[in-house]
């Protein structure tokens, strides 16, 4: 009896047990790491592009010569009414089943951006198969131009991919993922900022570019005409509501990395400083970046403070530096730099009346009664409170070279 208690058991666990049940094999799937999303204002749909991988092309590699080279991925657009209806036409063009379970890069297109950023993300937040870490950018211009301008890499994905990982310890470029996108939007006093993407004519010539990939010549162009595209990392776009409100420069996104404390380690040229000429380099600059908001009465002041510290890397001169004066002097223009950054990216928020600096979530942070009584008002009193900064600056290291070398 007791066998056959077992034996019925045994048998109805086989039948409840977990299994592959959704099981996809790799020849069966399109693997998606690079999605962009466009808007068509006359036919009022969106565009979905998605590069897919050629597995067997990337495992052949770039060998010169060798025949049926297609190349190591293929781009599908699909329209639709919808972002999720676009995906779902891609399989009326794809032999495979689309997948987005490695897909780290999505760029959303300029006139997208400006219709609404809800819309995208929405979509990309209920997805199942995408991840909240993965990239999400504006590209300036349409999102599908990029698709095609890898350089230096196999896959775009990688190419922006490395750029941003590279560039995230320098601090040049603003990165932002999908959850802190979709953070920024759900919280209280903040709006969203996003990485930027563009396609930049490559200024060498021909005969000086390593990698002929790319190259595009024009109709009745001369050879020394000839010019090739690349995508680009660079600034930063901002968002009122959820619509793009505009793109920060290089020195709008340093002073935006500054006053939100992510700067990571940034290189400053001063030029010329008071009591001697000459070029010098400070490296490796880092620090750490508090915001406090003041309310006395009416009155409201956000007060940012800095303490960084670098290294003197290369100067360019005939004079001796050593003396702690001219230490000083640097530690005091790098100081004047980096103030006039945050200040510099604090004005263009407060003209274009969007707090994509984040003000209104300190304050609702460190004063949340303030903030219950203004937050209704917020978009009209952000231009109008105050921000003062202050920046403590040190130099810890001057290298094993005193004086600059005399050739005489």
């Amino acid at each position: 009896m007791r066998k056959t208690v077992t034996l019925i058991l045994v048998f109805f666990l086989c039948l409840t047990s977990s299994s592959c049940w959704d099981r996809r094999e790799i020849d069966e799937i399109g693997i998606v790491t690079y999605m962009a999303v466009d808007y068509d204002l006359e036919k009022e749909k969106y565009l979905l592009t998605s590069c897919i991988i050629r597995p067997a092309e990337v495992a052949m590699g770039l060998e010169e010569g060798l025949p049926g080279r297609r190349g190591p991925n293929y781009c599908i657009t699909s329209m639709g009414d919808s972002i999720f209806q676009a995906n779902k036409r891609h399989q009326l063009r794809s032999p495979r089943t689309v997948f987005h379970g490695h897909t780290v890069i999505v760029a959303i297109g300029e006139e997208t951006a400006r219709q609404g950023l809800k819309k995208v993300v929405d979509y990309l937040s209920r997805e199942v198969e995408l991840r909240l870490n993965l990239w999400i950018a504006v590209v300036e211009g349409d999102g599908k131009d990029l698709c095609l301008h890898a350089q230096f890499e196999e896959l775009l994905s990688s190419e922006i991919t490395q750029i941003i990982l590279r560039q995230r310890k320098f601090s040049l470029i603003y990165d932002s993922s999908l959850k802190e996108v979709l953070d920024s939007l759900n919280s209280q006093g903040i709006e969203p900022v996003l990485t930027k993407l563009e396609i930049i004519e490559d200024p060498l010539k021909p005969e000086e570019i390593q990698d002929p990939l790319g190259i595009v010549e024009e109709e009745g162009k001369e050879k020394e005409d000839l010019k090739r595209e690349v995508v680009q990392v660079r600034g930063a776009a901002y968002f009122k509501g959820d619509s793009l409100a505009g793109f920060l420069d290089e020195k709008e996104t340093n002073g935006l990395l500054w006053l939100q404390d992510k700067m990571g380690e940034v290189t400053l040229v001063i030029k010329d400083p008071p009591g001697t000429p000459g070029r010098f380099t400070v490296d490796k600059i880092k620090g750490r970046a508090e915001t406090k908001p003041l309310v006395e009465g009416e009155d409201m002041t956000f007060l940012v403070k800095v303490k960084s510290e670098g290294n003197l890397i290369d100067y360019i001169g005939e004079e001796d530096f050593v003396e702690p004066e001219i230490i000083n002097i640097l530690e005091d223009k790098l100081s004047k730099i980096i103030k006039d950054e945050i200040l510099t990216v604090v004005n263009t928020a407060q003209e274009q009346e969007t707090d994509f600096l984040g003000l209104g979530r300190e304050l609702h942070r460190n004063n949340p009664e303030t903030w219950k009584k203004v937050k209704e008002n917020w978009e009209e009193i952000f231009p109008q409170v105050k921000v003062e900064v202050e920046v403590d600056t040190a130099i810890r290291r001057i290298g094993l070279t005193t004086e600059p070398p005399d050739y005489n």
